[in-house]
């Protein structure tokens, strides 16, 4: 299983077909996401002039893991053993994916400096 960044849903959301092509390089797994990043593209979806029924059906379609004490103690613990701290919301990503073992597929290069999860660098051209 493989969870999915903010960015990448978000890409997909506007049908970006460099992201859509290199997923369809994962066809056998299947996608997560945190509830963090359930949050964000919500959030973002008036901005978008995206339905918010529109939106949170999209995001039905993939697994959405629950924030639990768990992996809020794996965010302590993450942020504590890293020399350059996570924004608080890409923390908490990060310590659902370390938490259930997942890697963790992003544009977001920030991922890199976490030792702890197996990042999956999506490429930006």
């Amino acid at each position: 299983m493989v969870l999915l960044d903010t960015n990448i849903v978000i890409y997909l959301l506007k049908k970006n077909e460099d992201v859509i092509r290199f997923l369809e390089g994962f066809s056998q797994v299947q996608f997560s996401i945190s509830m963090i990043t359930r949050f964000e593209v919500l959030m973002g979806s008036e901005q978008d002039e995206m339905n918010l029924l529109e939106a949170e059906g999209y995001l039905d379609d993939f697994q959405n893991l629950d924030l639990n004490k768990d992996i809020i103690h794996e965010a302590v613990v993450l942020q504590r053993s890293l020399k350059h701290k996570l924004k608080f919301k890409d923390l908490l990503i990060a310590a659902t994916a370390k938490n259930y073992g997942f890697s963790l597929i992003t544009a977001d290069s920030d991922f890199q400096k976490v030792p702890q999860i197996n990042v999956i660098q999506y490429p930006l051209s």
